[in-house]
């Protein structure tokens, strides 16, 4: 619960979207049980293949941009080329839910442009 709290502080997110399954719903009613509104819960439906499959049109269609250079970029691109046959594939899923969510249109992120 700190390193959530310390990640929120650091980049100050509009929005923290967290699975409804497993550790991820308990995460999710704990930062809503203190207070933090900025919690959008997700259902997961599929598998990480799945979700991914349905999001692929968006990034093929040029809608989703990433910045040109940041420590993580070539680990998290390696891992989106590798994927489903790579050893990491949490990355991946991560940005299937946010595209997900993003579709949803949430009240914290309104107004702002989608998929950058």
């Amino acid at each position: 619960m700190r390193a959530a709290r310390a990640l929120r502080q650091k980049f100050k997110p509009r929005l923290i979207v967290v699975e409804k399954a497993g550790v991820g719903f308990a995460l999710g009613t704990d930062l809503l049980r203190d207070g933090l509104r900025d919690v959008q819960g997700l259902d997961v439906k599929g598998d990480k293949v799945e979700r991914m499959s349905v999001q692929c049109a968006k990034i093929e269609a040029g809608f989703v941009r990433l910045p040109k250079s940041l420590p993580w970029l070539e680990t998290y691109l390696k891992e989106m080329g590798e994927f489903p046959q790579g050893r990491y594939d949490d990355q991946v899923d991560s940005t299937s839910q946010i595209l997900r969510t993003l579709d949803m249109r949430p009240w914290q992120i309104r107004g702002l442009s989608r998929y950058k």
